[in-house]
């Protein structure tokens, strides 16, 4: 049987891997709302008591809305990258890129 356990900061970095992928998709346009993305959102908000920027994310991200009108995309990519910018601030990691 496989056993592996990761500290905590392996848990956020992991996570914040599939945030990145997230965030490669998200602005592309919208993604489906999926239990994947709301675990790495929550796993992520543990590490820190403002869920501010992870609302945002899940809000911009699955943002289905009117994906065909070209401000609202510009917009929402905006609002998209500044709370995955957040995201890092307020764990306390670099911002890649």
């Amino acid at each position: 049987m496989f056993q592996m356990r990761l500290s905590p900061t392996d848990l956020r970095d992991k996570a914040l891997l599939a945030l990145d992928e997230a965030y490669a998709e998200a602005m592309k346009g919208p993604v489906p709302k999926s239990a994947a993305l709301k675990l790495t959102l929550a796993m992520l908000a543990n590490f820190t008591d403002d869920r501010d920027p992870f609302d945002q994310f899940w809000k911009e991200a699955t943002n289905i809305g009117i994906s065909d009108l070209y401000a609202h995309q510009v917009g929402r990519r905006q609002s998209l990258t500044n709370a995955y910018r957040r995201i890092y601030v307020v764990l306390g990691v670099e911002v890649p890129g």
